[in-house]
């Protein structure tokens, strides 16, 4: 709703389900991105196995089962840059579009930057 709280959710919509979960100003769909914030009381309470059959996917079974129960569930609509990185050549794809020069995000302006302590680690081995 327009207070960014979430009346339904529907993890991998059919197509039947996609014309409901466009966005009532924009017309574009709303995306879950797969990322979480829970309170600890809360995520106990949805993850315990004597309250609930199957709890094994966040978007299959712990969202929709927190929507039941009228829990409060709400929404950030992020508006920058995202891609869905599903396999390793999707992670791949993803490194080479963000190290070209018509980079969808500008990773060194200063403007809006977010930066972390950097770590000497060894790189990834796959």
């Amino acid at each position: 709703d327009r207070s960014s709280k979430v009346l339904a959710f529907e993890e991998k919509p059919s197509d039947l389900y996609l014309g409901r979960a466009r966005h009532e100003d924009s017309g574009k769909y709303l995306a879950n991105m797969g990322v979480y914030v829970f309170k600890r009381e809360a995520m106990l309470d949805l993850l315990d196995p004597a309250k609930s059959d199957v709890v094994t996917h966040i978007g299959h079974h712990v969202i929709p089962n927190a929507l039941s129960k009228g829990m409060n569930v709400h929404s950030f609509q992020h508006k920058g840059y995202w891609q869905d990185v599903s396999t390793l050549k999707d992670y791949y794809q993803a490194n080479l579009a963000l190290a070209s020069p018509e980079a969808p995000i500008k990773m060194f302006e200063v403007d809006g930057a977010i930066s972390a302590k950097g770590s000497m680690l060894p790189p990834s081995k796959l």
